[in-house]
């Protein structure tokens, strides 16, 4: 249910704190929360980690710069292999969008992604824009260039679609 959801969460957080080096930057405390839950929990939880710090800056390609200072650290939405080769994907089941809200681009990685196939950007009213034909493979990057800012969403043409936001 959703409070021990919540109350495992706030347990890997105090413990990680616990954990972190002194002066702790965004990265440490995002380390600190990993090794928290393999301590405790044997890592079961560590590929929802990812995938959350992912979505927010702090991927396995982000850098971190200074502790202290607040503008000499990089983003990066990137996943570690291991979490994006975890769990076998069905259509666009488990797929990750990251910068989402984006602004000239679009990352998408698959967990398991063996085929070429194609997507499609929608408007709000269903009207398809844009066909993208991504390769066989992991990752691929799509181009919102020229797309006036708002919703959009991003599908096969069968099944559901993911929301885009362009600001």
């Amino acid at each position: 249910d959703l409070r021990s959801g919540n109350m495992r969460c706030m347990q890997l957080v105090l413990e990680a704190m616990k954990l972190q080096p002194c002066n702790p930057g965004f990265a440490d405390g995002r380390n600190a929360i990993l090794l928290a839950d393999s301590l405790l929990n044997g890592a079961v939880h560590a590929n929802m980690i990812w995938e959350v710090f992912a979505r927010r800056g702090l991927g396995a390609d982000a850098i971190q710069g200074e502790a202290n200072l607040l503008d000499d650290g990089v983003a990066g939405f990137k996943l570690p292999s291991q979490v994006m080769h975890s769990t076998a994907t069905t259509g666009l089941d488990g797929f990750h969008l990251f910068p989402n809200p984006a602004t000239e681009w679009l990352e998408l990685a698959f967990p398991m992604k063996p085929q070429a196939f194609t997507l499609y950007l929608y408007d709000g009213a269903g009207r398809a824009l844009r066909t993208y034909s991504i390769p066989a493979g992991i990752s691929a990057r799509i181009s919102l260039g020229g797309l006036k800012p708002g919703c959009y969403f991003l599908g096969t043409g069968i099944g559901s679609a993911r929301r885009v936001i362009k600001y």
